[in-house]
């Protein structure tokens, strides 16, 4: 066997090394993807229920929120800011997924299913106030 013959056997091994490199990348990163999309997911279903116990946990809390949400102007100075910081944090719950969802990081569906929320609480009267 000449040189020319060992470099072409070279050329050709190094690029079959190269076709099984990319091929494990290639797996990897969606081994990766998948991962960051069950952790955001993840994230997001430790958030929501943050916000729900809020209200589950805390008699007056339910009735700051049932109160705010259809008729703020019947809340004192005090309660009216336990209910703001409340949209306060739900939006910010409702963010998350939305930017998430926008980065494909967690699943489309999951973010309409809490977009109805959103809106629910848009349309009420302590949503618009």
């Amino acid at each position: 066997m000449t040189l020319q013959d060992w470099g072409a056997i070279g050329e050709l091994v190094g690029g079959l090394a190269v076709i099984v490199t990319l091929i494990y990348l290639a797996t990897q990163l969606r081994q990766t993807n998948k991962a960051i999309q069950s952790s955001s997911f993840h994230e997001v279903q430790n958030s929501l229920p943050y916000v729900n116990n809020w209200i589950i946990s805390d008699i007056s809390m339910a009735r700051i929120w049932r109160i705010g949400r259809d008729d703020p102007e019947q809340l004192s100075e005090d309660e009216f800011m336990q209910f703001s910081f409340f949209i306060l944090s739900t939006f910010h719950v409702m963010e998350t997924i939305f930017m998430q969802n926008e980065m494909g990081t967690v699943a489309p569906r999951l973010w309409n299913a809490e977009r109805s929320s959103i809106d629910y609480i848009f349309n009420s009267p302590g949503g618009q106030y």
